[in-house]
C-alpha cells in the first residue's frame, strides 16, 4: 500500500514517528490511543514502541469511508 508517494511494508516494523506521519497525525496522538488501548495495536519492546506494517494497513482499511454515488431524486 502507498501513501503520499511512501510505501508501507506490511512486513515492516514502524517506530511512533514514522507510524504517525504514515497516518497523518502526531506521535503524541498514538501515545493517548496506547494509553487508551484503542485503534491501532502496537509492540512494545523495553522502551521501544513499534507498529507493525499490515496493522498500519489494516488501519486504513478499516476507516475508509466509501461515498455512494446514488444522488437522491
Amino acid at each position: 500500500m502507498k501513501i503520499d508517494g511512501t510505501e508501507i511494508d506490511p512486513q515492516n516494523h514502524y517506530e511512533s514517528a514514522e507510524a504517525a506521519a504514515l497516518l497523518g497525525i502526531k506521535k503524541e496522538t498514538l501515545a493517548v490511543w496506547r494509553h487508551q488501548k484503542r485503534h491501532l495495536p502496537y509492540i512494545k519492546m523495553g522502551r521501544r514502541v513499534l507498529y507493525r506494517g499490515d496493522d498500519i494497513i489494516g488501519y486504513i482499511d478499516a476507516n475508509r469511508i466509501v461515498q455512494s454515488s446514488n444522488k437522491a431524486a
